[in-house]
């Protein structure tokens, strides 16, 4: 909610801007996050192997789920449990 404040308005109104095209950018992130997980037939985009996995886990969302598959990479790179856990 705006402040009447002469001298603010133009302020705020660039701050608001700013936010709504924010909340924009965020939103085209989730849609290309989810089709990275999920897969897009129309994109050739395959689902990814660990997204199930990864989102059984409780309070586990996408935006998580896609974080850790970049940090893991492959798991099949590692060949036990402590070179997982390095």
């Amino acid at each position: 909610m705006a402040v009447p404040v002469e001298h603010l308005v133009g302020r705020q109104k660039w701050v608001i801007e700013v936010a709504l095209r924010l909340e924009e950018s965020i939103q085209l992130i989730d849609v290309e996050i989810h089709s990275l997980l999920r897969g897009d037939p129309e994109k050739g985009i395959e689902p990814h192997p660990y997204t199930e996995l990864l989102l059984s886990f409780p309070f586990v969302s996408e935006n998580i789920t896609c974080t850790l598959i970049g940090v893991f990479g492959d798991i099949d790179r590692f060949k036990t449990y402590k070179e997982f856990k390095k």
